[in-house]
């Protein structure tokens, strides 16, 4: 997200548009109602200006040996025919220095999300940690259900992942019940790019009559545009610095 067009606030609305929208999504879902009202802090900590040194892109950086987040996406093939061998044809440039003075989304976010059936969510991103992984936590009154998924990200080209997360790299649910042991909850474990979900998807879409009835995997237009209210809530939220009502924003 900070090697490319998506760097700029104004070209993706930065990574609570971008990228959380999508989280968002889920989260109105788990939740079952609307985003009423959203607290929102974050910034640009890491990278964009805070880097120690930057050049224009990676490979034809004169600080290569020495920077951590250097790249060669090119001695990929596919990489190259698809980026470096098409520049000339739609300017779309790969590897751009993610600490480049231009880049001005956010890389650390946080985010508290009340909802109209009082459902309190506390939500956070950072896209700087040394390894990918995710959390996700309900709290209820009898109990807590805990996932916790670690994730190598040693299959990206030319990648640098921290030594031994191919050994952490596992997931887990798990279901906390007062008085009770707890319970870990198998996961099944899919196949393919994001976790198997994009065999699915294709295989629903493509795959049913144009005609076919509505199944409960479809997203309705209003559930899209809520994902993405809540991230324009949090972005407004750290600008103004207060909490801001979501549903105003339609009016807007």
């Amino acid at each position: 997200y900070f090697r490319r067009w998506h760097r700029r606030m104004e070209n993706s609305g930065g990574l609570a548009i971008h990228k959380a929208s999508h989280h968002f999504d889920a989260l109105n879902w788990w939740a079952g109602a609307k985003p009423v009202r959203v607290s929102a802090q974050g910034g640009l900590r890491f990278y964009g200006k805070n880097g120690p040194f930057r050049s224009t892109r990676c490979s034809e950086c004169p600080h290569a040996k020495e920077c951590e987040f250097h790249v060669d996406f090119f001695k990929d093939d596919l990489y190259r025919k698809l980026y470096k061998e098409s520049e000339q044809e739609d300017g779309y440039i790969r590897d751009q220095c993610v600490f480049a003075e231009e880049i001005d989304i956010y890389d650390q976010i946080g985010a508290l999300i009340h909802y109209e059936n009082e459902v309190d969510v506390s939500y956070n991103l950072t896209a700087y940690s040394p390894y990918e992984s995710e959390r996700i936590v309900f709290e209820g009154t009898k109990g807590r259900l805990e996932y916790l998924g670690r994730f190598s990200t040693g299959w990206m080209v030319d990648s640098k992942p921290v030594p031994g997360i191919e050994a952490l790299a596992s997931q887990h649910l798990k279901l906390y019940m007062p008085g009770e042991d707890v319970e870990d909850i198998p996961i099944e474990e899919k196949t393919g790019s994001h976790g198997g979900s994009d065999r699915q998807l294709r295989a629903d879409f493509f795959g049913r009559e144009w005609d076919a009835e509505v199944n409960e995997q479809m997203a309705s237009l209003d559930e899209a545009v809520q994902a993405v209210l809540v991230g324009l809530a949090v972005n407004d939220s750290i600008e103004c610095g207060q909490a801001v009502d979501v549903q105003k924003l339609l009016e807007i």
